[in-house]
Formats: C-alpha cells, structure tokens, sequence
C-alpha cells in the first residue's frame, strides 16, 4: 500500500523526523551552500518523500531495492541497484514501496536554484523535470559528481566549495539533458518521428553534402538509431523516404542555380550530386516537366 505524507518546509527536516521514528539512519549531512545538501542514509524501509521544495537526486551507494514507485509521472517498477538513481519533484507526493535496506546518497537542491540555472541556460519555464520524474536513471556522470562533491563537501575550504558548486551545477545540467531525452522518447513512441532537433541536423547535413552520395547509415548514425528504425522515423516526420528526401533537395537547389547561376548544365549536374547530365536531365523533367534548359529559358 502507498503511503502519502504531509508537506515539510525542507527535505532534512523530513529526514529528521523520519531518523527520530527509527526508519532511517541519518550517517551524516554535508551543506553545499545555495540551500544544497548532500545526506548519507541508511534506510530500514524505501523512502516515501513528501510535498517540500527541494528536488532530490537519490543514488544507491549499497545495496537493492525492489520497488514500486509514482514520483507524479506514472507509475514505474523493478529492482534498483547501486548506480542507479530517482530524482523526485518538488512540491509532490512522491509514493515509493519497496523491500531492501539501501544506502543512499541523497542531493537535495530547491526548486528555485534548479529554476535558476535553466534561465542561465535559455530553458523555458517548468514546474518539474517532467519525464525525468518517470523511472530510473544511471549516469556515470551523476554518479561521479555526487560522489566527488561529498568528499569535497567535507574540507569546507574555498577551492571545494568552489569545486562542490560546480558538481552540483553539472548534475543540475545533466538532468536537463536526460529530461530531453526522456520527452524525446515520449514523443519517439508517440509519433514515430524523429525528435525537431534531431531531424533539423538531419536536413542540414542533407543540405550541405548535395553534391556527395549520402548514405542511409551515416544519418542514422547521427540520430543513434539503426537504418531501419531511422528510415521509418524520417519518412513518418517527413511524408518521404530519406532517398526521396534527398532527391528532391538536389533538384531545388538544382532549379535555383539554373535560375540565379550561369553555370552549366554539366556543372550544376555535377554541384548536386548526379555523375552524368542525361540521368540528371531525366530526373529534373520527371519533377517539373520541363528539361533544364528548358527550365533556365523561363527566368
């Protein structure tokens, strides 16, 4: 059974009350500064996290979870192990159920800082982290920087304060990354199209090798996908095949430079890809009934 919580004004005054009920082992807390902090717990039970206004990036340092959780985005399942972790909202009832006796290395950062730095970034307006709230994550990263901020957090000295902010930030920005990614997905399974950016860097690659015989492989590498998936995704966001695509490209630039150019025929073939001027001709009249020189004698 899920249990919900009342809100507390901050996360460690949550993990006060819950270390005084005996469910969890407070090992120790470091400030970061900017209202951050990092705790070390030890938990007899998962942890339920009530509406504050922190997010919290919870990494498993020891052990594993079996778990059912709903961080507001839908529910989501399965065995957490050390490297992963969960990053909850803030302001939510964040419901987790589970079995283990994990060590957990908890972030906490208010909400308004997060807000901060996605100004900084040019980020638009949010609420949350969206998807990110949705499942597990493990990111080398993450890992990384949470662990090098609490062995820094403890000198207390200018140069790691300096190095602890600078963790944080990273982590802050790499959840905005991984928060692209998880809507990317969304919109992946919900589409079957290529993500805006991911199809604006595939057109503009398109569009500056004309001249050269793009492979199919090449553009999905771009994109991370196999051939196959990368094909079925363009043609959906696009209405054609990447083949087709590319044909049609070649020929508008070839139309212009008829028009706005006083090159050849053989040269503007040549500029957009085609070895020989027959096939080329062939091609230009099948998609606008008229040969090129025909097409040039208009302008």
């Amino acid at each position: 059974m899920y249990i919900t919580l009342p809100g507390y004004d901050s996360y460690a005054d949550y993990l006060g009350e819950r270390a005084r009920g005996g469910l969890t082992t407070l090992d120790s807390r470091r400030d970061l500064g900017r209202g951050s902090a990092l705790f070390l717990i030890n938990a007899a039970t998962p942890i339920d996290d009530p509406p504050v206004p922190e997010i919290t990036v919870q990494l498993l340092t020891k052990g594993r979870v079996d778990y059912r959780a709903d961080f507001g985005e839908g529910r989501f399942a399965g065995v957490k192990r050390v490297g992963q972790f969960d990053v909850t909202p803030p302001d939510t009832f964040c419901r987790f159920e589970g079995r283990g006796t994990p060590e957990l290395l908890i972030l906490s950062v208010p909400w308004v800082e997060v807000s901060s730095l996605a100004d900084q970034a040019g980020l638009p307006a949010r609420r949350s982290l969206g998807k990110l709230h949705s499942r597990m994550w493990q990111c080398s990263l993450v890992d990384s920087a949470l662990r090098q901020a609490w062995d820094h957090a403890a000198d207390g000295g200018p140069v790691s304060r300096l190095f602890v902010q600078a963790a944080v930030d990273a982590v802050l920005a790499r959840l905005f990354v991984l928060e692209d990614q998880a809507t990317e997905a969304q919109v992946q399974r919900a589409t079957g199209g290529l993500a805006p950016w991911k199809l604006r860097r595939v057109i503009e690659r398109i569009d500056q090798d004309l001249s050269e015989e793009l492979s199919i492989a090449a553009l999905a590498e771009m994109c991370q996908l196999s051939p196959f998936h990368f094909a079925r995704a363009f043609k959906s966001s696009t209405g054609k095949s990447p083949h087709a695509f590319i044909i049609e490209r070649r020929l508008g630039l070839a139309a212009r430079l008829l028009i706005e150019t006083p090159l050849s025929i053989t040269e503007i073939s040549l500029a957009v890809g085609w070895n020989g001027s027959s096939n080329f001709a062939k091609m230009f009249r099948r998609a606008f009934g008229r040969t090129p020189s025909e097409f040039r004698s208009l302008r």
